[in-house]
């Protein structure tokens, strides 16, 4: 609990003075205003969290938290439980949507198991179970407080650890 009550006091507001010289450059430039639709939206926001008028290329990283969900049980998803376990390892093959996309973008995947029913041995996987998937919604919690807490933590966790590594997510 205390790594999560820590991280939300680090949290800062925008700089709003840096969103409002991006879109002041955004503007300037030889093109049509407004001509990029959201990519002009991603860079004035990306200006506003880094603090940043140009970024330096990013270091990227996609961070993939893979567990099961226990709500499955009412016949509401497509892919049953033993699915999660075939596509937490594919992403480790690079054989899915989101490796081609982080392919595409020059991003790394960090493929975290943070509720799997199934165990890896998998050394790209990186072992931080919580439980063995939630349990059903639709018959109580999927998880108590204390594991949900626990869950935000292993996600803070993980993204402190590639920061520390240079990475920019």
């Amino acid at each position: 609990m205390e790594l999560l009550k820590n991280s939300l006091n680090q949290i800062q507001p925008l700089y709003e003075q840096k969103i409002k010289e991006a879109w002041q450059r955004i503007d300037n430039l030889t093109k049509p205003i407004g001509s990029l639709g959201t990519i002009e939206k991603i860079a004035a926001r990306m200006a506003g969290i880094t603090g940043n008028l140009v970024n330096d290329k990013l270091n990227k990283n996609i961070v993939i938290m893979c567990a099961d969900n226990g709500v499955v049980e009412e016949g509401v998803s497509a892919c049953p439980k033993d699915i999660t376990r075939v596509v937490t390892e594919n992403f480790t093959r690079g054989i899915t949507g989101v490796c081609v996309f982080a392919e595409m973008v020059q991003a790394a995947l960090t493929v975290v198991d943070i509720g799997v029913e199934a165990e890896f041995s998998n050394p790209k996987i990186i072992n931080k179970k919580i439980m063995r998937g939630t349990g059903n919604i639709a018959k109580g919690p999927a998880m108590d407080y204390k594991d949900a807490v626990k869950a935000i933590e292993v996600g803070i966790e993980i993204v402190d650890g590639l920061v520390k590594r240079a990475i920019t997510l």
